[in-house]
């Protein structure tokens, strides 16, 4: 039997995750085309083919992916990042495989459209108002209150996101956000850069529910904890699956349900965020494609045996998902960040990393010599590796992520 051959548009430019992507596709006995504007040579290795071509240039893609289907058949189309999004569902389109339709592409990538989408389920949502200027944001700040959120409404990865207490720092907030919000700063920012979003503050534990969508029939493959900062909201601990109590983790499933449902996720992962407040279960945003940050790559393939992802190709390709395996153990990631901008010279102090079996990988990101620049001058360079941890109880995984994270030293100059 011949073998079946997907195209994944680009990837995760993290070569580990990206990795998992490709030894996904390969375990399951499939095929890979890999289309991208610039990759690396080793993914030439793992697929039957690469090619590179501007995928800004959507009208060229279509004519590439015509043609290379001509040649290989695809059964599905596949992508790990959120600016693929759109891309993948015009290219599903073309080629009569399954996907979404760009509306609703489009409230899954603007969260102004995804916000009036859900205005049925207003109660699960923050109070919050669309803006592009200072103006507008501090009439809505007056109507919603301090403390507050500004954000753009195209971000992800928390670039750009801004507590704001009082109205002399909403004016701070405005002026840095005018400078991430273009794709010049960053490639999310291309589409939908100008509308920004300000909502009530929700304080209470962060979460993510991710899982896919085959048919309208909606998948859960489970919750994972978030841990954030309180000045940037970066993202900087998850564990999976979730420690929250039962009942809140019922009600969080029960919603996520209703809500991926009215944003029409369709033939898709899906990656959700939200919190769990004094008020229950308020939305923050959804993603229809899988989450990054090794959460999907890592954290949920390897509690599920691998399966979670397989998935995600299986519902791509109109294929209704296999059951997930039960879950035994916690797994964590723990993200370890520069502590100020310089020059990255090297680290240190790896002993105890080294001697505890409950660390599963360490991965750091760059050579010495890289440049570092903090949020909100750059979100992407200041990551300089990530500890993952297993174990069967939670607050020792919890534990070990943090006592390794500050073990290690980071030399900047």
């Amino acid at each position: 039997m011949a073998q079946t051959t997907l195209l994944y548009v680009n990837g995760r430019q993290n070569p580990h995750e990206r990795m998992a992507e490709l030894t996904t596709a390969i375990s399951a006995n499939y095929k890979i085309v890999v289309l991208g504007n610039s990759l690396p040579m080793w993914v030439s290795s793992l697929a039957c083919e690469i090619v590179e071509c501007d995928l800004h240039d959507t009208s060229a893609v279509i004519t590439i992916v015509n043609k290379l289907h001509l040649n290989y058949d695809f059964k599905g189309i596949i992508c790990w990042s959120e600016t693929d999004v759109p891309l993948r569902n015009l290219l599903c389109k073309s080629l009569g495989l399954p996907g979404m339709n760009q509306e609703d592409v489009r409230c899954c990538r603007d969260k102004v459209s995804m916000k009036q989408r859900l205005h049925q389920q207003s109660n699960l949502l923050p109070k919050w108002k669309s803006v592009s200027s200072l103006e507008s944001a501090q009439n809505a700040a007056l109507e919603i209150g301090f403390p507050l959120i500004l954000k753009p409404a195209s971000g992800s990865g928390s670039k750009g996101i801004f507590k704001v207490n009082k109205m002399e720092h909403l004016i701070d907030a405005c002026s840095e956000l005018n400078k991430i919000t273009r794709p010049e700063f960053d490639a999310v920012f291309e589409r939908f850069g100008s509308e920004w979003i300000i909502e009530e503050y929700v304080d209470g534990p962060e979460f993510s529910v991710d899982g896919y969508v085959h048919r309208g029939d909606i998948y859960i493959t489970g919750i994972t904890d978030y841990k954030s900062d309180t000045e940037n909201f970066i993202e900087h601990r998850h564990i999976f699956p979730s420690a929250l109590p039962s009942h809140q983790q019922q009600d969080i499933r029960k919603n996520a349900r209703e809500i991926i449902g009215l944003l029409n996720i369709q033939a898709s992962n899906f990656h959700l965020e939200g919190k769990y407040s004094t008020q229950g279960f308020k939305f923050i945003e959804c993603a229809a494609r899988p989450a990054g940050g090794y959460i999907s790559t890592h954290l949920l393939q390897y509690a599920t045996q691998n399966q979670h992802l397989k998935n995600y190709l299986r519902v791509c390709q109109d294929l209704s998902p296999l059951p997930n395996p039960e879950i035994t153990e916690y797994i964590g990631v723990k993200y370890l960040f520069a502590h100020k901008s310089g020059v990255y010279r090297g680290c240190e102090n790896f002993e105890y990393i080294l001697n505890n079996p409950f660390i599963k990988h360490v991965y750091l990101h760059f050579q010495p010599g890289h440049k570092i620049l903090l949020p909100p001058n750059n979100y992407n360079d200041f990551r300089l590796g990530v500890i993952i941890a297993t174990h069967k109880n939670y607050d020792i995984v919890a534990q070990t992520l943090e006592k390794a994270a500050s073990e290690i030293r980071f030399h900047i100059e």
